[in-house]
């Protein structure tokens, strides 16, 4: 039995039987009538292959996929523990004062001194990089960075006389440090230290009369005989006058003892 559809065109189950009849038939006749029939309700019925040898239907086309925009990367920032870091200051570092040093000077007309460090210096040499001085022209300030976990200081200011801070030097060896304080010169050439600063004391009633130092004209021709004289008499002079202060240091000294 054949089946139709509302419209008169041939249904599925029609064309399945008409296949199963082909498959019995032996006239050639018959078999013609029976494949042109089957031609046709197969073109009525958009069925490209028969249900013996079944071809899948085809797969109509897959709407092409919606590709998002690759996100841009984004700007790099900091991690947020280097941010941590550069928000916080470095902290102070902590110098230990040095208290032991020697300070020294050769004999006349000497044109530096020399500071001699060595108490607790193991080993200095080894990193020179951390060490640093810096001089100006009456004080100087000695650095000395993590050394055996610590860091170190000499600091000094108002010095006795004026030094020369681009001629000044900072040695470093293995296990000591020496200061070379280059003396700025006057008239008389150098002039001798006493000591490494200057004495902070009380003005005598004399300056604080401002009465004129009685000594003041004979240093006037004592400095005009020196711009004047010859490489011996300038010497001459330098000895009197080193000669002289050191009298009066030693002066000093005693009326303190």
């Amino acid at each position: 039995f054949l089946f139709r559809m509302a419209d008169g065109s041939p249904a599925q189950e029609d064309i399945e039987e008409l296949e199963a009849l082909l498959k019995k038939a032996t006239q050639p006749k018959i078999v013609d009538r029976l494949e042109r029939l089957l031609g046709e309700w197969r073109a009525d019925l958009a069925v490209p292959t028969s249900a013996a040898t079944p071809t899948a239907s085809p797969t109509p086309n897959p709407a092409p996929a919606t590709v998002s925009p690759t996100p841009a990367p984004a700007a790099h920032s900091p991690a947020p523990i280097a941010r941590e870091a550069a928000s916080r200051s470095l902290p102070a570092v902590q110098f230990v004062p040095i208290e032991s040093f020697a300070f020294d000077q050769d004999a006349y007309p000497s044109k530096w001194v020399q500071i001699y460090i060595t108490s607790g210096l193991d080993g200095v040499g080894v990193r020179p990089e951390n060490v640093t001085c810096k001089f100006s022209h009456d004080a100087f300030d000695l650095q000395i960075r993590e050394l055996s976990g610590k860091s170190y200081r000499l600091f000094k200011t108002n010095l006795e006389n004026e030094i020369v801070p681009g001629e000044s030097k900072c040695i470093v060896k293995m296990n000591r440090i020496t200061l070379k304080l280059r003396k700025k010169e006057n008239e008389f050439g150098t002039d001798h230290w006493s000591s490494l600063t200057k004495k902070r004391g009380a003005k005598s009633a004399d300056d604080a009369a401002g009465k004129k130092d009685p000594g003041a004209g004979l240093m006037d021709l004592m400095r005009d005989l020196y711009d004047e004289g010859d490489d011996t008499m300038k010497k001459t002079i330098g000895e009197a006058m080193l000669k002289s202060r050191q009298e009066r240091t030693g002066a000093d000294l005693g009326d303190d003892m």
